[in-house]
């Protein structure tokens, strides 16, 4: 078995649950935590890097405070 055959294995930076990197998986891609679904970025597979997706600004998602007139 080759080195790059190795399923390789980030963390959540939430939950602190193993994340499997498969080897079709390249940087950029966009993975999802099966324990918590934070979504992560990949940035780095020779030393398994990964960064959390920033929520976006959709005004569909709001979470501030309402006022109601």
């Amino acid at each position: 078995m080759h080195k790059r055959d190795v399923e390789r294995f980030g963390k959540c930076d939430i939950c602190l649950e193993i994340i499997p990197i498969e080897n079709y998986f390249r940087i950029g891609d966009e993975i999802t935590c099966h324990e918590c679904s934070t979504e992560c970025t990949i940035l780095s597979k020779d030393q398994v890097k990964l960064t959390m997706i920033e929520a976006s600004d959709d005004p569909d998602d709001y979470s501030g405070e309402m006022k109601f007139e």
